[in-house]
């Protein structure tokens, strides 16, 4: 998916990204119900920084979409013990 979402930005002629360097995956966070991962990438334009980044998630948002995976937020199932007195 991110791959797919880079391959994309840089097919379409997106310069705010350093194509020569590889695209860095990190699971930055994980939980009994999410895994967080965080693309790592590189940018010499640092005065554009919030674009970029905002270009890069929406990339990865289309992606998901491309090859049907869902970044919704699972249901968290739990169950209640009631109590009666």
């Amino acid at each position: 998916m991110f791959e797919g979402a880079f391959r994309q930005l840089q097919e379409s002629g997106n310069r705010r990204f350093e194509y020569q360097h590889e695209l860095q995956i990190c699971m930055t966070r994980a939980g009994d119900y999410a895994v967080e991962w965080t693309p790592c990438y590189y940018t010499r334009d640092v005065r554009s920084l919030l674009q970029t980044r905002q270009k890069a998630n929406l990339a990865v948002i289309e992606s998901a979409a491309r090859q049907a995976i869902s970044l919704a937020t699972p249901v968290i199932l739990h169950s209640q013990n009631s109590v009666t007195t």
